[in-house]
């Protein structure tokens, strides 16, 4: 005889994960002790059961939170791709321009498995410069990851606990697992100083030719040429996110006097915030164009 695989109540605390045409995994828990909890409390208050079923049967909103009580994330993709339907690209960049860069959406792109840091350092001067090719200004803007984060439960969501602690680098040591290495957020602080270090040496400062180099390290930002190191202290920023502290580099070199500043990031929230100040400035522009008439 077959074996008939009946649903049992053990099954409602089972987690199933359902695919939809989106292909996103949606988890789906009910609690049968919170569920049985409820009849009881029907029953001896007289209640309909249909009004009680119109309420959340868990602790937390499912549309807001997940089962494990963190905040649901949603796809903020889909908002970028909403506004780049109204977007045009430009297809001559005017000159001077000043690139900005996000540093650690660059350093993810680094295969850095089997690399020493002195190499991964030079990977990303290649990669930096490469980008910058037609820009004589480069700001590589990298986040800051302190001990108090809003963002320590995304980190450990991600499994920033679970890879091993540098408690040093050097240029001559071998990374094995590169992937868990960037876990660890006290890893990624330790590798951005590293790097703002290593960048002021001279054989990287040659390689220049010229253009001149912001690279940000905690609150600090360095202006690293062919012809030596200078700290700037009007770009010393509190700022964590490196979202935001691009702008304050924008800002920087537009009153340099550069005519065009190319942000390079692939973070939605970058772009959302390139697009409201966009927006905001051609309003400005357009409030002072009305008025001189």
């Amino acid at each position: 005889m077959t074996k008939l695989k009946l649903k049992t109540f053990g099954d409602l605390s089972k987690k199933m994960k359902v695919h939809r045409g989106t292909s996103k995994e949606v988890i789906i828990k009910a609690d049968r002790a919170l569920f049985a909890q409820m009849i009881i409390i029907t029953e001896n208050r007289k209640l309909k059961m249909n009004d009680v079923l119109c309420h959340p049967l868990g602790p937390l909103p499912w549309t807001l939170a997940s089962t494990d009580g963190s905040l649901r994330k949603t796809n903020k993709a889909s908002l970028a791709k909403e506004l780049q339907k109204n977007m045009t690209a430009a297809d001559i960049i005017p000159q001077p321009c000043a690139r900005i860069i996000d540093g650690m959406a660059m350093v993810q792109k680094i295969r850095g498995d089997q690399k020493t840091f002195a190499e991964v350092a030079d990977s990303l001067m290649y990669m930096v410069l490469n980008e910058g090719t037609e820009s004589q200004r480069i700001d590589v803007v990298f986040d800051v990851y302190r001990d108090n984060s809003i963002k320590n439960p995304e980190r450990e969501k991600r499994g920033s606990d679970t890879s091993h602690e540098f408690r040093n680098i050097k240029a001559d040591h071998k990374i094995h697992q590169w992937r868990k290495f960037l876990c660890n957020s006290k890893n990624k602080s330790l590798l951005i100083k590293f790097i703002a270090e290593e960048w002021q040496n001279e054989r990287y400062r040659e390689r220049l030719a010229g253009k001149k180099i912001f690279v940000t390290t905690e609150d600090c930002c360095y202006d690293v040429s062919s012809i030596g190191m200078t700290t700037r202290e009007e770009l010393r920023s509190t700022q964590e996110e490196a979202d935001t502290r691009m702008f304050l580099h924008a800002a920087h070199a537009a009153a340099a006097g550069y005519r065009a500043v190319v942000i390079t990031s692939e973070d939605t929230d970058v772009f959302v915030l390139s697009h409201v100040l966009y927006l905001s400035n051609a309003v400005s522009r357009f409030e002072q164009h009305t008025r001189m008439y």
